[in-house]
């Protein structure tokens, strides 16, 4: 019910995730169309989501300045996807993440600018980087994971260092 903001397939291509302005997350089979659950934890629209590379769990960042992830069980029936974790990343609503490219961190960005860096082993934030000077849009994490270059609302990039998980 409304609109979908994101979308993420699982790494078999059997799921997709989709981060919805109902404020849920919905699970998809996707050879049948089949939904296969609601995730409605978030207390806000629901800007992005991601499956994690080895497909057990499904993120999702929210209007409501929150990180929820939860185990994904459901890939062939309808079953409950329990809630692992509920983070508070920032004062803004979180508009959008990624993945390092060895899973260990998320990336997160606000709407106020603000650049995180949560561990994905526990789900706590262990960085934040310095703020940009405007609202972005999009990431992108460098193959390496050594860099963050986000996309800003001004038309312009900057990029940052990724510190390394401890």
């Amino acid at each position: 019910n409304g609109a979908i903001f994101d979308l993420a397939f699982s790494p078999d291509g059997t799921v997709l995730a989709s981060a919805c302005a109902d404020e849920t997350v919905k699970i998809w089979h996707v050879e049948t169309a089949r939904r296969l659950d609601t995730l409605s934890q978030p207390e806000g629209e629901v800007f992005a989501v991601e499956i994690t590379a080895d497909g057990k769990f499904v993120l999702a960042g929210s209007a409501d300045n929150r990180l929820r992830v939860w185990r994904l069980r459901s890939k062939q029936r309808p079953q409950i996807n329990p809630i692992v974790a509920t983070r508070f990343v920032d004062e803004s609503p979180l508009l959008n993440f990624k993945l390092t490219p060895d899973g260990k961190s998320l990336v997160v960005l606000s709407e106020e600018g603000h650049v995180k860096v949560v561990r994905t082993s526990d789900w706590n934030q262990f960085a934040s980087l310095e703020p940009l000077d405007d609202s972005g849009s999009d990431l992108s994490i460098s193959p390496d994971g050594s860099t963050v270059t986000v996309s800003l609302m001004n038309g312009t990039l900057v990029s940052r260092r990724l510190p390394r998980v401890s």
